[in-house]
């Protein structure tokens, strides 16, 4: 799916105590889940997909990995 926006999408990945990691994407002033998993190896694989599909298609973003702290 190609944005259509003058707003830098902003990715950031949380962590929840309970072993899961979601990926939050932020356009403006909407937020959105673009990947859930409980799998630390699993949900990275779709993180580094998401971030080199945005980088292929032109796509200004920024990525924060809060969860890496």
């Amino acid at each position: 799916k190609q944005f259509m926006t003058n707003d830098q999408i902003e990715l950031t990945v949380r962590y929840h105590p309970s072993g899961r990691y979601t990926l939050m994407q932020k356009v403006g002033r909407d937020t959105t889940d673009v990947c859930i998993s409980d799998d630390k190896g699993d949900f990275y694989q779709m993180v580094s997909h998401k971030l080199c599909e945005l980088a292929n298609q032109g796509i200004a973003f920024s990525f924060t990995d809060s969860a890496s702290n």
